[in-house]
């Protein structure tokens, strides 16, 4: 059930990042969904969505541990509301301003109280 926060801060969330944002599209890959009924496989994908995210920034010098977080790794937040996807490891994402392609490696939530507001995405080439 959304709070007054979720709201409030998930509505803020998503202008800021449609205002200041910039375009990526997001790689679903295919899918398989097996028909009990039938007996057949149906495979559909891979699907693109075009989405707005926040600039990808790079991580502090002290973030960077070889391990998790690799020299080169973007962080890049994408608004919850209103995806028609969940963000999750091994996206494949495409910068269209910069024509850059990106893997997601890792994915955080922020919440705003009962329902996520925000993914902090964590991009690789």
């Amino acid at each position: 059930m959304a709070t007054a926060l979720d709201t409030k801060l998930r509505a803020v969330a998503l202008r800021l990042i449609d205002d200041y944002g910039q375009d990526a599209i997001f790689v679903v890959p295919t899918t398989s969904t097996y028909d009990p009924d039938t007996g057949a496989t149906t495979e559909t994908g891979p699907t693109e969505y075009t989405e707005k995210i926040s600039p990808p920034r790079g991580y502090k010098a002290n973030m960077i541990d070889g391990n998790v977080v690799q020299r080169g790794d973007r962080q890049a937040y994408i608004a919850a509301s209103g995806l028609a996807f969940t963000p999750e490891t091994g996206l494949e994402v495409r910068l269209t301003d910069a024509e850059e392609v990106w893997r997601i490696v890792g994915v955080q939530e922020i919440f705003s109280g009962e329902q996520i507001a925000v993914y902090v995405l964590q991009m690789r080439r």
